[in-house]
Order: structure tokens, then C-alpha cells, then sequence
């Protein structure tokens, strides 16, 4: 990986807060695989990573680390008091949604444009060194919501290598089988809605799930088609990239897709894998780029 080069170790020192981590438990989604990978590489990279929890930090805490850079995934229990102490200090929001707005869901307004009533951490988003986001369409919904300039796109998410070696040593599995939809407790990733489109459409489908990741893509690349139907706005969606690069059509809503928004959208199987692996350099260089 093309790297920025480094600097004194001094520099090289962050504390990464958000709410969970992936090695809690039930806790394997998007947020936190996407934080995992990028503290992963930020180790490989020599950083000195101090993981906290959102809802553990104080202002005294920020104070006493003051010299430090802050990333900050989600942060829904990070406090008012902690949001102000951190006003003046060098940190980066890595957003995985839409939490300037009350609703997680700027789909819920007319082109994607909230009203003022319900934005909110602004000023939190504001004083960042940079917000980060995952998609084009996400960043265009950010500098349109908060109307400000320090936000910057990475154009994927966050897979580790040995993630896509994996993915692309089962893309050319034979589809055995036609629909699948993904069985989700989550309201937002709409299982209800594409069980309703396959009976409208009648289309016999597969209720698929599994803890366990491996055992799950590889449940999900013997599938022709993967039909999702998001209730809200996709910052990307790890899921139908998955899918896509799993060599799966997807049918689903794209305007409620971050991933849609993206050059590589167009791409699937070992093509998309490969595009995929490119952009985690220009992804990783982007943080660095804040960090440094």
C-alpha cells in the first residue's frame, strides 16, 4: 500500500472513540467493521492506538490527551460536555451515517435537504480537522445539511486484504439457487419490504443469515440475485458491494444507495474487487493526510 511517509512518533499517537467495537458482542456491522479495518491499518502503519468508548470520555480525559489526534466513529453517547472539550482539539469524525440530523435519515425530506429544526451537532461537525465520509452521495447530503467545507469523500468502505482475498477466492461460485433476502432484525435494512416485493413480483425467494461472516458470503454467492430494500439513505452499503462482488445482481432502490453514487458502481466480480483494492489506498491516504 502507497503510503504518505512518516513522521516523528509523536505523531503517531490517536485515540479512537465510538460507541462499539467489533469485538462486542452482536456488534458486526458496517460501523464497526469499518472502524476495525482502519485501526488495523493504522497499527500496520505505526500509529500508537488508544481504543476508548464514547460514553467513557470526560473533558478531563480530553485535556489529559490533549497532544494526541481523536477519530471518532459513532458517537451517540459521547456527551455534550465531551463534544465541547474537544471543540479545539485535532480530531476527525469518521461518519458512517447521518448523525447531523435527528432522523439518522436525510431520505426523509425532499431532496435529502432537512429542515433546520432538525439538524444537529453542527458545531461538533464544523470544528472537526475533517469529517470523512463514504460516498459521494453521503458527503453531497452533509455540505447540503450543515453547510460547511471540511468534509471529504474516501469513495468505499473499509475491507481488510485477507476480507477480499476471501471474497474474490468464492466470486465465481455457480449460483445454484435465484432470490435471497438478507434476514434482518434492523428495521432500516428493510427485510419486510423485499419479502413484499417478491411476493408482488412472485418470486420464490431464501431468507439467508449467519453470525459467522464466512459462512454467510459464502451462503450468498450461490444466489443469482440478492433483492434489498433499504428504508433509509446507505452511507455505501457493505452488503450490496458484497453481493456485487459475489458476482449477485441486486435488486434494489439506488437512489437510497451511497454505493450507487460511486464510479465503481457499474463494476462487479473480480473487477469490482480489484477497483475495491485500489481505493483503499487513496481511502487510507486520506486519513493519513488528516492525521498527519
Amino acid at each position: 500500500m502507497e503510503r504518505i511517509s512518516k513522521r516523528n512518533s509523536d505523531d503517531l499517537k490517536c485515540v479512537f472513540i465510538c460507541d462499539f467495537y467489533k469485538t462486542d458482542l452482536n456488534n458486526k456491522g458496517g460501523a464497526e467493521n469499518n472502524d476495525s479495518v482502519l485501526i488495523s491499518l493504522l497499527e500496520k502503519y505505526g500509529f500508537e492506538v488508544e481504543k476508548k468508548y464514547s460514553k467513557d470520555i470526560s473533558p478531563q480525559f480530553i485535556e489529559q490527551n490533549k497532544d494526541k489526534k481523536f477519530i471518532i466513529g459513532n458517537f451517540v453517547q459521547f456527551t455534550e460536555a465531551a463534544k465541547q472539550s474537544i471543540s479545539d482539539k485535532h480530531y476527525i469524525i469518521y461518519e458512517h451515517d447521518h448523525k447531523y440530523l435527528r432522523t439518522r435519515d436525510p431520505s426523509k425530506f425532499l431532496d435529502f435537504l432537512a429542515p433546520e429544526d432538525q439538524i444537529i451537532n453542527r458545531d461538533f461537525y464544523k470544528n472537526s480537522k475533517c469529517v470523512i465520509c463514504l460516498s459521494n452521495s453521503q458527503i453531497e447530503s452533509i455540505k447540503k445539511n450543515l453547510k460547511i467545507s471540511n468534509a471529504e469523500s474516501i469513495g468505499c468502505s473499509l475491507w481488510s486484504s485477507e476480507k477480499l482475498d476471501f471474497i474474490s477466492d468464492i466470486c465465481d461460485t455457480e449460483k445454484t439457487k435465484e432470490y435471497c433476502v438478507v434476514n434482518s432484525q434492523n428495521p432500516t435494512k428493510g427485510t419486510k419490504l423485499a419479502e413484499d416485493f417478491c411476493h408482488r413480483s412472485k418470486c420464490e425467494y431464501d431468507l439467508i443469515e449467519s453470525s459467522d461472516e464466512q459462512k454467510f458470503l459464502k451462503t450468498l454467492a450461490t444466489y443469482e440475485k440478492l433483492v434489498y430494500i433499504p428504508t433509509v439513505l446507505e452511507s455505501l452499503c457493505r452488503l450490496v458491494v458484497e453481493a456485487k462482488m459475489l458476482n449477485c445482481k441486486v435488486i434494489t432502490k439506488t437512489q437510497m444507495l451511497g454505493a450507487s453514487s460511486q464510479p465503481w458502481w457499474k463494476l462487479n466480480g473480480k473487477e469490482l474487487i480489484g477497483a475495491i483494492r485500489a481505493q483503499q489506498d487513496t481511502a487510507f491516504n486520506i486519513f493519513l493526510k488528516h492525521l498527519l
